[in-house]
């Protein structure tokens, strides 16, 4: 069935929409050939055929137009009280930490932020010296402190992976600085063969040693990834304290940040919290834990989401299929310190019934994924993140009381605590 999950994929990718475009096509010319020859009452033919093809192609396209509606309309609209603005910032190579094995020229963050008016969406991609952007920043006016949260994405993904989450809460009154993932960075001159394997090689779990070389290589990366992201909040708090005046060096407390990360992106939230006391919540979306995270360094409040998916059996552990055996073990090492996490104070882990993990990205918007809608409600699992991830901010970052969190049982419907599913540590 491969090659059918591989025609899927294609046809409903990026370009999929010229399928559909030439199946239009196609359609006109056989009616009007069809009309050329077409007498009388055989004009029924031509018709069935200009109707059924254009049927086909409208069910075709359908998946690549509510894809686009959902991107314009709701999937990115501010639902909280201010408007929303976006400037992508080149940041300034100034302190120690910098030795990150990319090129210190390229580390670039977009900052979204709650803004004075509505604005365009789309920043240059050429990005902005943060001297430059920090003089007109258009910040929404007050005198309140504003919370700063960093965002990773997944493996491999660019910032705006989330789009739909860091607006919403941008919209809430919160500044964001999103990153891109490493393997999306300019590597530098000095970078080693092992550098760029760990960097950019996937996880393989065909062997024992694959499966080693997988954790190996995922704790390295997580810290390495953990330590441009914390270059980054150096560089950008540098800057802001060079301009104190500006809209970002006023309000914004560099020394109270939080980390939401999806995927590889929530494990390096969770390290990066480890590695600097500033971080002082992390929202982990259905990411997996590596490095001193997974050891047992983590002390800061911890928020944990994952999707549905089957719980590890002994069977699994211990499958003929070493694919299928080597992933179960990593889900179950990854369980057992989630749920550890989880059960601290001022921690919590929930899971989203009927979610899978794209659905915690704007990934699930996507047509490719389009055959998933009829059975995976992206909104409804849209909305759950964005409220307890909210909600657990609010608590850590403005001393605010839960109103969803911090019970053994959830008051939405379709979440579950880990309590709840017997997710004990």
């Amino acid at each position: 069935m491969a090659w059918i999950e591989w025609a899927f994929a294609s046809l409903s990718g990026r370009n999929g929409w010229i399928c559909p475009v030439l199946l239009a096509i196609l359609t006109i010319v056989l009616a009007l050939v069809a009309a050329r020859t077409a007498t009388g009452t055989r004009f029924l033919a031509p018709t069935l055929i200009l109707v059924g093809g254009l049927a086909v192609t409208g069910l075709a396209l359908t998946p690549f137009v509510l894809a686009d509606a959902v991107r314009r309309g709701r999937l990115q609209a501010p639902a909280g009280p201010h408007a929303v603005g976006q400037q992508r910032i080149a940041l300034p190579f100034t302190l120690a930490r910098d030795a990150i094995n990319v090129d210190p020229s390229s580390l670039a963050v977009q900052l979204l932020f709650p803004a004075e008016r509505a604005g365009p969406n789309a920043s240059p991609a050429i990005a902005t010296p943060c001297e430059d952007a920090l003089a007109a920043l258009p910040i929404a006016g007050g005198k309140g402190v504003l919370p700063l949260l960093l965002y990773l994405p997944g493996h491999g993904a660019s910032w705006n992976d989330n789009v739909a989450t860091l607006t919403f809460l941008a919209s809430q009154g919160y500044v964001i600085a999103a990153l891109d993932d490493i393997a999306r960075d300019t590597p530098s001159s000095q970078s080693s063969p092992h550098d760029e394997a760990v960097r950019l090689e996937a996880w393989q779990f065909g062997s024992a040693q694959a499966y080693d070389r997988t954790i190996a290589l995922s704790d390295e990366r997580v810290g390495r990834q953990a330590r441009k992201a914390l270059s980054a909040l150096d560089r950008l708090s540098a800057c802001a304290a060079t301009h104190p005046h500006s809209s970002l060096g006023a309000r914004v407390d560099f020394g109270r940040v939080g980390f939401l990360g999806f995927s590889f992106g929530g494990a390096t939230a969770a390290e990066a919290a480890v590695l600097d006391s500033r971080i002082q919540a992390v929202a982990n979306l259905d990411g997996s834990l590596f490095g001193a995270a997974y050891k047992g360094g983590l002390t800061a409040p911890y928020l944990g989401m994952i999707s549905q998916y089957p719980f590890p059996t002994p069977e699994d552990l211990e499958s003929g299929e070493p694919e299928a055996r080597y992933y179960a073990r990593l889900v179950a090492r990854d369980l057992r310190e989630q749920a550890r996490l989880a059960a601290r104070e001022g921690s919590a882990g929930v899971r989203v019934r009927g979610a899978a993990h794209e659905s915690f990205s704007d990934a699930v918007f996507d047509p490719h994924l389009s055959r998933a809608w009829l059975f995976l409600d992206a909104n409804r699992t849209h909305a759950i993140v964005r409220t307890h991830v909210l909600d657990f901010f609010d608590v850590h970052l403005r001393g605010r009381a839960p109103s969803l969190l911090g019970t053994s049982r959830s008051p939405v419907p379709g979440v579950q605590t880990f309590q709840d599913i017997g997710l004990d540590p």
